[in-house]
């Protein structure tokens, strides 16, 4: 997350001694995850949407001034996320067009299903160069209407006709997020033809999340891979980074840095931060649609900051709460933490690795070191 444009030397500095001190940070998160959207058009049997509550849009207005606030405290990246699909906001082009126009030097994302991207909204995407990501979870359409048998499998070829679009002439800044499960865990090679086919050069893995519903019970665990499944795929996804090394950059860290728990029935990242501590309370936040501020994402945090709609962002960032989560996080994996505060593999923890990296003073290629032992628990 953390960029060395001379610009932000500065800041990175900045952040880098408040991390590095445990002490309060010297300046605001450098990232951000606005989630501005909770509903979906689509219905994808391994999603957990159902585990939160029922939510709407964030006000636009609310977003903007809110975004004015943290990169007068040192943003560089502005992730507009949701429970949902973010491309449902009403006014998602205009406040992409806004912070582009007020903070030029501003990183913008965005995540999407890619099914509901006007050719308007395409525009905007493209002319703010603003980065993608887009759920695909499936390479073909026999796959995808298998994964959504509530939709109409014609979205799919949309999904495909939008990645195009976005990809022409920019395909690093798009990328196919495939998360895998029982359904789609044999159709990898269909994957990386999708990403030849539309010009995508970037693609992100992942196992899928587990989430408690509202029985307390893990919701859509039939759909898990267990633990063969799981050390076959990493050795499938790694062989392949390698295969396609300077044609495709392969994201696999939730696969190539993870055990499988057969205790929890999942793949967990806690053997790192048994030697390492979570820095992620100094550089990132994620504000939800009704205003809370979380440290991390929500089902890994301790609760809510504060909220944006009774505080400034800045009061809440160097909160008490906020203290009390760097705190905790610095020592979690150390002083014996609970697997399930996390819920899964560290979606940050590509973030940790640079942070602890630097801070350690290596500042050349990551050491890399894989788990302990693959049915290793915390």
């Amino acid at each position: 997350m953390l960029r060395t444009r001379p610009i932000n030397l500065w800041r990175d500095a900045l952040t880098l001694l408040g991390a590095g001190l445990r002490r309060a940070p010297l300046v605001g998160p450098r990232v951000v995850q606005l989630n501005i959207a909770d509903r979906c058009n689509l219905r994808c049997i391994m999603c957990n949407q159902s585990c939160f509550p029922p939510g709407g849009f964030l006000d636009p207005d609310r977003a903007i001034s809110l975004t004015d606030e943290l990169a007068a405290l040192g943003l560089q990246e502005l992730f507009w996320h949701g429970y949902g699909e973010p491309c449902l906001h009403p006014h998602l082009g205009d406040m992409i067009a806004t912070v582009g126009r007020r903070h030029p030097a501003l990183r913008q994302f965005t995540v999407s299903n890619g099914t509901c991207i006007s050719e308007t909204l395409v525009g905007i995407l493209r002319d703010r160069d603003v980065g993608v990501r887009i759920s695909a979870h499936a390479g073909d359409r026999e796959t995808w209407a298998r994964i959504h048998p509530q939709n109409d499998p014609g979205l799919f070829d949309r999904m495909v006709e939008a990645i195009a679009c976005l990809a022409k002439g920019r395909p690093g800044r798009i990328e196919l997020l495939f998360a895998l499960f029982k359904t789609n865990r044999d159709q990898i090679d269909s994957m990386i033809r999708l990403a030849r086919k539309t010009g995508v050069r970037r693609i992100l893995f992942r196992p899928m999340r587990l989430f408690r519903g509202a029985s307390g019970a893990w919701m859509n665990d039939h759909l898990m891979p267990g633990r063969e499944d799981f050390l076959h795929l990493r050795k499938q996804l790694l062989t392949l980074r390698e295969e396609l090394r300077g044609e495709m950059e392969l994201s696999l860290d939730a696969f190539a840095m993870s055990g499988f728990d057969s205790s929890l029935g999942r793949p967990v990242t806690g053997d790192y931060f048994l030697r390492h501590p979570c820095l992620i309370g100094w550089v990132f936040s994620v504000v939800e649609t009704d205003g809370r501020v979380h440290g991390c994402l929500p089902e890994s945090s301790t609760g809510p900051m504060g909220n944006i709609h009774q505080q400034s962002f800045r009061e809440i960032w160097w909160s008490d709460a906020y203290r009390s989560f760097r705190r905790d996080r610095v020592t979690c994996g150390r002083a014996g933490g609970n697997p399930e505060a996390c819920h899964t593999w560290c979606q940050h923890l590509d973030t940790n690795m640079r942070l602890n990296d630097l801070l350690s003073l290596r500042i050349g290629p990551r050491r890399r070191r894989a788990p302990a032992a693959a049915d290793g628990q915390w």
